[in-house]
């Protein structure tokens, strides 16, 4: 029994590592190389909590990850919002992999705006399934900011597990914890430029540049990240309450993954 837990907690770090915790959800975030921790939308649950001070409607949105092109591999998920005071609610839904390996986080979250800033965070209920060895269910913490230094410049922090959740009390294995930060430049109205650096205890130093250009209705995107090197593009089109975004990443190694998402804003 205790080598099948020390088994299944290193089986956990090594997937949760490499397909969970160094990726955003979203296909706006996605379509940029998820160099968007100083962005605010409906996957702020998801992504950076403090964000979610800076939203703007009551939204509910549904989306699908594809990644590799492998339905073993892929992401459904589910956020809603909802204005509460002077801040933002939120709860967010994903279930990553299949039958024999899967990780599904119920999170719930609260954001509210702090003078130039805005601050939050959010806990999330892991339950991870692994075939032939069992199952897991821990709880972690997220915390993040947002602060507006001036109309153009945007700066963001997240930390990821803040509480180091513990895998295993036997061999004291924790979920990955990860400090993100980044900048963005809003040279015009219509135009966002992003550098965000991401780091856990496992992985290197992860160094993502994003672009955003929007032309009316549609948004237009790019993104590249660092170790490993693989490039991003997405487009979205919003029309009043209704939002459709689609993101493309291409790693050389592993191939392409996919992004969907359709939000619906039920309150401007």
């Amino acid at each position: 029994m205790i080598h099948k837990e020390i088994l299944l907690a290193h089986l956990l770090l090594s997937t949760t590592c490499y397909c969970q915790n160094s990726e955003f959800i979203g296909p706006q975030s996605n379509a940029v190389a998820n160099a968007s921790v100083t962005y605010n939308d409906i996957f702020s649950i998801f992504n950076n909590p403090g964000a979610l001070g800076y939203l703007e409607n009551e939204s509910v949105s549904v989306g699908y990850y594809n990644r590799f092109e492998l339905a073993d591999l892929s992401t459904a998920f589910v956020a809603v919002n909802k204005r509460i005071k002077s801040g933002f609610a939120a709860i967010g839904i994903s279930r990553f992999g299949d039958e024999l390996f899967n990780h599904t986080k119920i999170i719930a979250g609260y954001g509210n705006t702090l003078g130039i800033a805005a601050i939050g965070g959010s806990i999330i209920y892991h339950q991870i399934n692994i075939e032939g060895f069992g199952s897991k269910s821990l709880i972690s913490f997220d915390l993040g900011g947002v602060a507006r230094l001036t109309p153009e410049i945007r700066i963001g922090a997240s930390i990821k597990n803040v509480s180091q959740a513990e895998i295993s009390k036997i061999s004291g294995e924790r979920y990955p914890t990860q400090l993100i930060t980044g900048i963005s430049y809003l040279p015009t109205h219509s135009l966002i430029l992003s550098l965000q650096v991401n780091k856990n205890m496992f992985d290197p130093l992860q160094v993502k540049t994003g672009l955003e250009y929007q032309l009316k209705a549609l948004h237009l995107r790019a993104g590249f990240n660092s170790s490993p090197s693989w490039f991003s593009f997405g487009c979205g089109f919003h029309h009043k309450k209704l939002k459709f975004d689609y993101a493309l990443q291409n790693h050389p190694l592993l191939g392409r993954s996919h992004s969907i998402a359709l939000t619906y804003d039920y309150k401007q």
